[in-house]
C-alpha cells in the first residue's frame, strides 16, 4: 500500500521509484505500507487485465491457483507471474515436442 503526505491512499501504478524515493504523480514523497489484503479503500487492487494482456489468461489463472493456498492471501508479484508464464510455456513446449515426435498418439 502507498500513502501520500496527506494520508490519502495511492494506487500502486501511480507511485514511481526515482532517486531512491517513492513519489506520486505530482512528485511528492510517498510512504510505503505493509502488504495487505486487496482493498478498494486502500487502492491496492491488481487489475488482472494487464497481466492477461502481457502473459495471457492461462498464466493469470495458473498463478492464482498455484500461488494462493486457502489459508493465506495471494501476493501479486512480477516474479510469481513470470514464473507461472515460464511454467505454462514449458508445458506447451513439451506437449508440442511429444506431438511432433509422435511418441504418443493423441485422438481429438
Amino acid at each position: 500500500t502507498f500513502q501520500n503526505s496527506k494520508g490519502d491512499w495511492i494506487e500502486p501504478n501511480k507511485a514511481t521509484f526515482q532517486n531512491n524515493n517513492w513519489l506520486d504523480s505530482f512528485g511528492n514523497k510517498v510512504r510505503i505500507g505493509k502488504i495487505e489484503k486487496m482493498s478498494k479503500s486502500k487502492k491496492n487492487i491488481v487489475d488482472p487485465s494487464n497481466i492477461i494482456d502481457l502473459y495471457g489468461a492461462d498464466t493469470a489463472r495458473w498463478f492464482m491457483l498455484s500461488d494462493s493456498p486457502p489459508d493465506r492471501d495471494l501476493e501479486w508479484t512480477n516474479t510469481g507471474i513470470v514464473g507461472a508464464y515460464k511454467f505454462i510455456n514449458r508445458i506447451w513446449d513439451v506437449a508440442n515436442l511429444v506431438l511432433k515426435n509422435n511418441t504418443i498418439k493423441v485422438k481429438f
